[in-house]
């Protein structure tokens, strides 16, 4: 139960009260013996948290837990041709010392050298993730990175926490084409017409030959009576694509 394991430390850390019992329906295959990390992610979403995978280096992972923010990663103790995977949660490292600490099997605090670590760690070719409150941003994120997380956690069914996550996205990258286009997708979802509107015009004026803010724009204007407004941007979105 390492993968329920790990979850719940790391929900309890972003403020989402949870225990192994109530992770593991969630996440474990008895079939399986264990979590897949498709799992690991859907559970995280599903608990209206964004699910972030840094990037597979360890120079990142160290970049997030100076954040404050403990990583799941994902380790092999056997050899690669009968693997014994397990789960574990980073919490802290010692640079002086070469050394991370870590939440594992029981442990509280557990000292790996990076030595240690790096080794174990390469056979899930150095998979990690975040389970990280919505609004806040990855310290390693890319826009394109976070962006698909937070499209992630809204096709999970959470628009709510999707918007909230847009909205820092867009305090990072105003521009953002798909932080525009999602923020408009989640005002829609709740019921925000006007909020919609206006993502989906801020989208098609930063991104002129974006064909889906146009037609989200017009479908929009169609939905609040405004017909002759809603003309407009299917031209230029057949234009475009023609």
């Amino acid at each position: 139960l390492c993968g329920p394991a790990a979850l719940a430390m790391v929900f309890n850390a972003a403020a989402v009260p949870a225990d192994v019992a109530s992770v593991t329906p969630l996440v474990y295959l008895p079939g399986r013996q264990g979590s897949l990390q498709a799992e690991m992610l859907g559970a995280t979403r599903q608990s209206g948290l964004v699910a972030y995978t840094p990037a597979p280096r360890l120079a990142d992972l160290l970049r997030e837990l100076a954040a404050g923010t403990p990583v799941v990663v994902l380790v092999n103790f056997s050899f690669k041709v009968a693997p014994v995977w397990h789960y574990a949660v980073v919490v802290g490292y010692d640079l002086e010392r070469r050394e991370v600490i870590v939440r594992s099997a029981g442990w509280s605090r557990d000292l790996w050298s990076f030595a240690f670590l790096e080794f174990f760690w390469q056979d899930s070719e150095h998979w990690s993730m975040l389970a990280l409150p919505p609004g806040r941003i990855p310290a390693t994120a890319t826009e394109s990175g976070y962006a698909a997380a937070v499209a992630a956690l809204e096709q999970a069914g959470r628009p709510r926490e999707a918007r909230e996550s847009y909205l820092a996205l867009l305090a990072r990258w105003p521009a953002s084409e798909r932080g525009l286009i999602g923020l408009g997708n989640t005002d829609y979802a709740l019921k925000d017409l006007a909020g919609a509107e206006r993502a989906f015009r801020r989208a098609s004026e930063a991104h002129p030959a974006s064909a889906a803010a146009l037609n989200n724009l017009a479908h929009v204007l169609a939905e609040l009576g405004r017909l002759d407004e809603a003309e407009m941007p299917v031209r230029q979105s057949q234009r475009r694509m023609g």
